[in-house]
C-alpha cells in the first residue's frame, strides 16, 4: 500500500529544501479549478506519456494529489510498475489541502505568472493598453510587438502582427535598434520586457490585459 501524508506535512516538505515533484493527477479542467501553488499537472490519462519528461529520475521524491477519489492511488500503482521508488499520496487530495487552510490557486502556470507580477511591480515595467497600441499603430509609430507566450499559445491566438518571442536574452541581439520593443500579452513574460530594457532599449512596454479588449 502506498504511504500518504497530510496537507501540513506536505507543506513542510515543500519548504525543506529537498527535491520534490508534486503532481496533480486530475484532468486539466479539474486542475485549473484549483491546485496547490507548486503542483504540476500530470493527468492520469497522460501519465505514461508525460511522467518520464517531468520526473526523469526513478528515485525522485514524488507526491500525488487528486480529488480524494482514488485516482492518485491508481497513478501511484502505475508509477511503481514503471520503476518509481519514492511515491507518496496527499491524503484527501486537493479538498484536504483547502480544509487545512491552504490556498488552492485557479488557472495554469501560476508560479511563472506570479514571478512576472513580482518583476513588474519591482521594476515598474510600463504598461500599454490595447486602445493606446491601436492609436500608435494608426499614427505610424515604428514599433515591434513581441508575443511573450509559448509557441502553442501564439499559434492558437495572438494579436495581428505580433512576433513569436525568442528567449529573453535573444531580444537585444535580434532588435539592436534600441527602440520600440513591446513585449506583451502575458505577465509570465514581464521578465522578457525587462531584459531588453536592461540592455538599453527604450521604451519597452507590457501590453495590459483588459476584459474583452482587442487589437485589430
Amino acid at each position: 500500500m502506498t504511504r500518504s501524508i497530510d496537507a501540513v506535512a506536505l507543506r513542510g516538505w515543500l519548504n525543506d529544501g529537498q527535491p520534490l515533484a508534486l503532481f496533480d493527477v486530475r484532468e486539466h479542467g479539474q486542475y485549473g479549478e484549483g491546485h496547490p501553488f507548486f503542483a504540476v499537472p500530470l493527468p492520469y490519462s497522460r501519465l505514461e506519456l508525460d511522467v518520464a519528461r517531468l520526473a526523469p529520475r526513478l528515485g525522485e521524491r514524488i507526491v500525488l494529489l487528486d480529488d480524494g477519489d482514488g485516482v492518485a492511488e491508481r497513478a501511484a500503482q502505475r508509477l511503481a510498475e514503471l520503476g518509481y521508488q519514492d511515491v507518496t499520496l496527499l491524503a484527501g487530495g486537493a479538498p484536504a489541502w483547502a480544509v487545512a487552510g491552504f490556498t488552492l490557486f485557479k488557472g495554469v502556470n501560476v508560479p511563472s505568472k506570479t514571478f512576472g507580477e513580482l518583476v513588474e511591480h519591482l521594476q515598474e515595467t510600463p504598461r500599454l493598453g490595447a486602445a493606446e497600441l491601436v492609436a500608435r499603430r494608426a499614427a505610424g509609430e515604428p514599433l515591434v510587438l513581441v508575443d511573450g507566450r509559448t509557441f502553442e499559445e501564439h499559434q492558437k491566438m495572438t494579436i495581428p502582427g505580433a512576433h513569436r518571442r525568442r528567449p529573453p536574452h535573444h531580444l537585444p541581439a535580434r532588435y539592436p535598434h534600441r527602440g520600440g520593443i513591446r513585449p506583451g500579452i502575458d505577465r509570465r513574460r514581464t521578465a522578457c520586457a525587462r531584459r531588453p530594457a536592461g540592455a538599453g532599449h527604450r521604451p519597452v512596454h507590457r501590453r495590459t490585459r483588459q476584459p474583452r479588449d482587442r487589437v485589430r
